[in-house]
This record gives structure tokens, C-alpha cells and sequence, in this order.
């Protein structure tokens, strides 16, 4: 970056939004699943309700990242990312290890850290708060009635310090986008497109998941990584330890080495094209002297061809350290492949249909959820934001209706739209474009570049963003993954589209001259940057800033996602559970029996849903409706366990005399449940054998385990 002090001053600007778009929401927001009498001013910093999975991080039991001693260390390494062991069957095989200990190094349990964790997050926090009121933004006005916080200072919970570091990370990343913006366009007029890169993945609304929600640190952290060798003076030893680093971080940090092997040769073609044209321009060639022009033709053809020589060394140490990563996750801890029956269609509707679909049908179904990822690269939400997609949310595509009538379903012109736009793309490169750093023709002593320099560097930098979109590979329904939609896959995707962005969009504020860097700008130029950096920040800033917020509460996060996917059947099931009695103060049976016979009317077959009914009945003092509910709730394997507590417990007291008088009318009904539980066990046992699913670890040992336990 230049020293000028304006280009320091932009920086710091930048570096200031980047902490700011996320502390302010994460110190302040609205927490109505919170009692009042707890939700004071600075709650989300001493005692943040953890989200999602962030229940897994701050679990205690999870002693990978919350035991003592040293010894967890060691145990992470042979745990998954949620502290099971990789060979229980209920593992999803995340084999995270690295960021397992970034948790466990920087959680803040020291005096010293919580309070200058809690004292920076509180000056941030109010900081912004002060000058949105002014403009009548903030959370001032929906945050009057909370009680005032004690005059005392704030420490820090390690949850909020967990989230601050994902906060920093992020911060991190902005700064590696300019840089990379530099390395990739150096010739630029006042850093404008690198400025414009930066804020863009600033406050780009899809990175919030993984920033907000500190469980999703993986997806960022081994970005981070991946962003630290790109540049070719990077390191020989610190190229093979930041990707060792970035494997162990997240497994999406395979599918970026692509993109980090383009983008470091893009940069080094374009050090090694910018050296030889000062040192043509120095020293011209003349057509008197044809044997140096002859030379100088052959240097121009060899730039590629020295490009990958020189960097060989980085190839190499790239491919074996993946390999080693590989080979030890195929052949000794055995982590590549997900247990069949973990991933369900509430959460990936179209994992156990890859097998049925024809070649036709996944295509379209998965182009599909592949265009929507690409459109959130871009910004841009077709369906709305949510924290899940399952099932129902995303409608299988079908070719033919009920009624055996050949349909066409508009939702196929979005991958056909990019399909469009990435073809022109790739024409308009290889015939002529404008990110190529064209010498002016005015310029004697210029050396025009050959019509091949041109498209070889033209080449590259299109294959520098098609290889960030190629980040998104894992959803794109060539193998069978776990994750459906979400915002985090995209965060890696954002780099191409940033930079990229930021390159186009600071042409058509310099227009032609972009490259004219001794120029100072002109008032029609400044005010097309103020007007653009000011509309398109705004709108973006306040997406990501709302999406923080909602974050920081299940009530609000769910609202969101309903919003989004009505007919979700998971987040219907969630927000049930809210209203009938996990947050005390909005208990609503009625709401909450409304929308758990919404997921069960979705999917019959999601077995969830009937131990919510009967935590429902149950409340409601309907019993007959409760013992039907928990019948079926215990032949459910996501539920067995805790279904099975509440049955015993139930029947311990109706079956127990009172006053030396035994319910007669209670033992039918038992003896008849358990005659029907056994029948349904034994059923599931010749499904199981006629499908040849028989195992040690199939539901029928499980069934088998029921009768035993009851």
C-alpha cells in the first residue's frame, strides 16, 4: 500500500468498517429469547446465548476445547470437529484438528483478557451505536427498556472472545484482499480498486454465518491460510505450513488449492511480463538489430513457460503435503466418507435422491443449487437468507407433472443465465478485454505487447476468478456431501468476485485512463466514487449488519429463516420448541402445536417431530395424545434417547399404586404399547435384513435395546 497519507487514512478506514460491521451487532443486538430481567445492555458480551452449533463449542463436555490439561490437545487429533471419536457411527468425520486448538488457545479464561476483550468490544460497540443514532439508525430505540448496565466493568464471556477472534480473522482476510488486489493489478490509479475490493468482502453479506456464528471458524480461518501463500515471494517452508495448516483447519481447504495455484501464477506472470517490459523500455529494440529482436520475441513466447519454472518448487510442495493430508485420512483415520443415516433430508434434501436421479435430473437439481451459490458470491439472494435450507425450503426440479405432462420449471434459467454470461465471459478474453495493462500507443518507447501476451494474461486472471467460483465444488452434486446451501461454502467463492468486482468497478470510475497512475482524480470521477461507494456500501452494509443481529438470538434467527423457507421442516420443528417452553417467556402452546403439525404435514416421515408432540400434550394435560406421541418418538433414533428417559419416568408414576389402588386402565395401555413397539422393532428388523443394512451399529441393535431398557 502507498505511504500518502490519504491511502493511509483509507486503509485505516477500511480497517475500521471491517471490526465495526460486525462488533457493533455482536455487543448490542436485541435479545428477546433473553428474560428481561437478564437482558441488560452488554449481555452479548458477558453471557451470549450460544447458536446452533456453537453449543457444541461451549459444551463442557466437549473437553477438546473446554477440558484441562494438555492431553486435549492430543485427543482433538483423534476426535471430529464435535469432540466424538472418528470411528463412533455417530460421527460426521470433520476432521478439524487445528481449529479445534485455535478454540482451546484463545478462549479467554484469563482476568487480564476478558476485560480487555469485553472494555474494546464495549468502546466499539457504542461507539457506532452513537453515530447511527444520529442518523436514526442503531438499537438505541428498541434498546431504551433494557435494564442499564452496572457502572462495572464488562468481562468478556469465552463465547464473545470466541466470536471476537472470528471477528479479527475476518479483519484479517480484508487486509489479504488488497494485497492480493495489488499483486494481481499493481498498475493501479490511487489504489481505487484495491480500496474497492476490500470493502466489498468487507461487509459481503454471506461471510456473516461464518464470522457471526463461531462454530463456523474453520471456513475462515483455513481461507486465511490459503490467502497467506498466494504471493510468490512468500516462503518455500511457510508455503508447506500454511497449507498444511489450512487442511487441518477445514476440509473446504482442498477445494481451494486450485485457486491458490492459478492465483500465485497470475501473479508471478505478471511480476516476471512487468519486469521484461521496463527492461525493453530501457533498452528498445530496433528492427537494425535483428538478431536481439529475435531474442527478445523468444523471451516474450517463454514468459509462461519461466512463470511455471520458477514456481515448480511450490507445485511440488503443494501436491505432497495434499497428498500426505489425503493419504492419512483415506488409510489411517479413515475420515473421507460420512456414515450412512447422519445426513438426513431435513437438512440436504437431495443426498439420498443423487442415487435415484438420472444424469438429466441431478444436473438441473444441482445447477441449480449451484447458481444460487453463485449468485450470493455476487450479492445477489434468489430465495432469501436462512440458516438452513432443508427440506422443504428448495423444491425438487421435475421434467413431469402429476398428470404425466412434460413441464419446464423456470427456476432452470438461473444456471442457464450463467451459463450464458460465463461463455461471453471467456470469448471476450480470448478476442480482447480490459484487465490486461495495455501500453498507450502515444508512447514511443513503449513495446506493444503481442496479441498473445495479451490473451495469455487475459487467460489467467479469467481462470483467477472461475477458480475462486471452483471453491464451490463440494455443493455442486458431483460427490455426495453433507451441506446442502449455505453462506459459509460461499465465503472462499467472494475472493474472485471482490477482487474482481473492485477491478471493474474502479474502470468505470477512472474510465479508460484506469491505469494512469501519476493522474490525480478528477470532480466528476470523485463524485462517481463517492456516489457508488456510498449507495453500494449502505445497502450491502445494512444486510450484513441485520444478518448479524439476527444471529445473535434464536428467535430472530429463525424468524429469518422461516421467511426465507416457509416450508422448512427443521426450522418449524426449532421455532416450536422456542414457543413451548425453551424460552420461557414466550410460551405459546398453541403456536407452538401450529407449527410442529406444519413440519409434520411437510414430511410425514421426520421422525422429530413426535417427541415435540408430546412435549406439547404433555403441557397441555392431553396424556392419551402424549403416550401415541412417545410411542413413536422412541422407534426414532435421533430422539430414542432422551424419548426413553421420559417414558420410563412417565409410566413410574402412573403405574405406581395410589393409596394401595394400581390403574388398571394405565397397564392396558402399557402392556399394549409395548406389544406394538416390539412388532414395529421387529418390522424394521426384516426391512433392514431384506435390504441387506444389517450391521453392529444398524437401528435394529437399537430396537433391540428399547425392549431391554423398557
Amino acid at each position: 500500500m502507498s505511504s500518502k497519507p490519504h491511502h493511509r487514512l483509507i486503509s485505516t478506514a477500511i480497517y475500521i468498517l471491517s471490526i465495526s460491521i460486525y462488533l457493533h451487532p455482536l455487543t448490542l443486538s436485541p435479545t428477546p429469547s433473553q428474560p428481561p430481567s437478564l437482558d441488560t445492555k452488554h449481555s452479548l458480551i458477558s453471557r451470549p446465548s450460544p447458536q446452533l452449533d456453537e453449543l457444541h463449542i461451549t459444551d463442557p463436555s466437549n473437553t477438546d476445547v473446554n477440558g484441562d490439561g494438555t492431553t486435549a490437545y492430543g485427543e482433538a487429533w483423534h476426535n471430529d470437529y464435535w469432540g466424538r471419536p472418528l470411528d463412533s457411527s455417530s460421527s460426521h468425520k470433520s476432521w478439524r484438528p487445528v481449529c479445534v486448538w485455535s478454540f482451546r488457545l484463545w478462549r479467554g479464561r484469563s482476568y487480564c483478557c476478558r476485560w480487555l476483550v469485553g472494555q474494546i468490544a464495549r468502546f466499539v460497540g457504542e461507539a457506532v451505536e452513537r453515530v447511527l443514532s444520529l442518523m436514526g439508525l442503531g438499537f438505541s430505540s428498541s434498546s431504551t427498556a433494557r435494564a442499564r448496565e452496572a457502572t462495572t466493568a464488562v468481562l468478556a464471556s469465552e463465547l464473545f472472545t470466541h466470536r471476537f477472534i472470528n471477528v479479527l480473522i475476518h479483519t484479517c482476510l480484508v487486509q489479504l484482499i488488497g494485497a492480493l488486489s495489488l499483486l494481481l493489478f499493481p498498475n493501479q490509479r490511487n489504489n481505487i480498486s484495491s480500496y474497492l475490493a476490500q470493502i466489498m468482502f468487507a461487509i459481503h453479506p454471506t461471510h456473516v454465518e461464518a464470522v457471526a456464528n463461531a462454530a463456523n471458524r474453520p471456513h475462515i480461518l483455513g481461507l486465511l491460510f490459503n490467502l497467506a501463500i498466494v504471493d510468490p515471494s512468500c516462503p518455500l517452508v511457510g508455503v508447506a505450513v500454511c497449507n498444511m495448516l489450512a487442511l487441518l483447519t477445514a476440509e473446504t481447504a482442498l477445494f481451494q488449492l486450485p485457486a491458490v495455484v492459478v492465483t500465485m501464477t497470475a501473479v508471478r506472470y505478471r511480476q516476471l511480463y512487468d519486469e521484461r517490459s521496463k527492461s525493453e523500455k530501457v533498452e528498445p529494440t530496433t528492427p537494425a538489430n535483428n538478431e536481439e529482436a529475435v531474442k527478445s520475441t523468444q523471451s516474450k513466447h517463454s514468459t509462461l513457460l519461466q512463470t511455471i519454472i520458477t514456481l515448480l518448487p511450490r507445485y511440488t510442495m503443494l501436491l505432497f503435503t495434499t497428498s500426505l493430508y489425503l493419504f492419512y485420512r483415506l488409510v489411517i483415520n479413515f475420515s473421507l466418507s460420512i456414515p450412512k443415516g447422519l445426513i438426513r433430508p431435513a437438512e440436504n434434501p437431495f443426498y439420498t435422491k443423487i442415487d435415484e436421479w438420472t444424469l438429466l435430473q441431478r444436473v438441473a437439481n444441482y445447477g441449480y443449487t449451484t447458481s444460487l451459490h453463485v449468485f450470493k458470491s455476487f450479492g445477489i439472494e434468489i430465495v432469501g437468507m436462512s440458516h438452513e435450507y432443508g427440506y422443504d425450503c428448495i423444491p425438487e426440479i421435475q421434467f413431469m407433472s402429476e398428470k404425466g405432462v412434460y413441464v419446464v420449471d423456470v427456476r432452470l434459467g438461473y444456471p442457464l443465465l450463467l451459463l450464458l454470461g460465463g461463455l461471453l465471459l471467456v470469448s471476450y478474453c480470448w478476442y480482447g478485454g480490459f484487465f490486461h495493462n495495455k501500453q498507450s500507443k502515444n508512447d514511443k518507447h513503449s513495446i506493444q505487447s503481442t496479441v498473445e501476451e495479451e490473451r495469455t494474461m487475459q487467460i489467467l486472471l479469467l481462470l483467477v476468478f472461475l477458480a475462486w467460483m471452483a471453491t464451490l465444488f463440494p455443493i455442486a452434486g458431483i460427490f455426495k456431501v453433507g451441506t446442502f446451501i449455505a453462506d459459509r461454502i460461499v465465503v472462499a467463492s467472494t475472493v474472485g468476485t471482490c477482487i474482481f468486482g473492485g477491478r471493474l468497478l474502479s474502470i468505470w470510475i477512472n474510465g479508460h485512463d484506469e491505469t494512469n497512475t501519476k493522474q490525480s482524480m478528477q470532480p466528476k470521477q470523485i463524485m462517481k466514487a463517492a456516489l457508488l461507494i456510498y449507495v453500494g456500501t449502505i445497502h450491502l452494509a445494512k444486510q450484513t449488519h441485520t444478518r448479524t443481529s439476527q444471529w445473535m438470538d434464536s428467535i430472530p434467527l429463525l424468524e429469518s429463516s422461516l421467511q426465507s423457507c416457509p416450508t422448512s421442516i427443521k426450522s418449524n420443528l426449532e421455532m416450536s420448541k422456542l414457543y413451548s417452553g425453551l424460552v420461557p417467556h414466550k410460551l405459546d402452546l398453541k403456536k407452538a402445536l401450529a407449527l410442529i403439525e406444519t413440519a409434520h404435514r411437510i414430511d410425514p416421515t421426520y421422525c422429530d417431530v413426535h417427541q415435540q408432540y408430546g412435549h406439547v400434550y404433555f403441557q397441555q394435560g392431553r396424556y392419551l395424545p402424549f403416550e401415541e406421541a412417545m410411542v413413536h418418538s422412541l422407534m426414532c433414533p435421533f430422539t430414542m434417547g432422551a424419548a426413553m428417559t421420559n417414558w420410563k419416568r412417565y409410566w413410574n408414576v402412573v403405574l405406581s399404586p395410589r393409596n394401595g389402588v394400581v390403574d388398571v386402565e394405565g397397564r392396558k395401555r402399557y402392556d399394549g404399547y409395548m406389544k406394538r413397539i416390539e412388532e414395529m422393532i421387529k418390522m424394521e428388523a426384516e426391512i433392514a435384513a431384506d435390504d441387506n443394512m444389517v450391521s453392529e451399529d444398524s437401528d435394529t441393535g437399537d430396537g433391540g435395546m428399547i425392549v431391554d431398557e423398557l
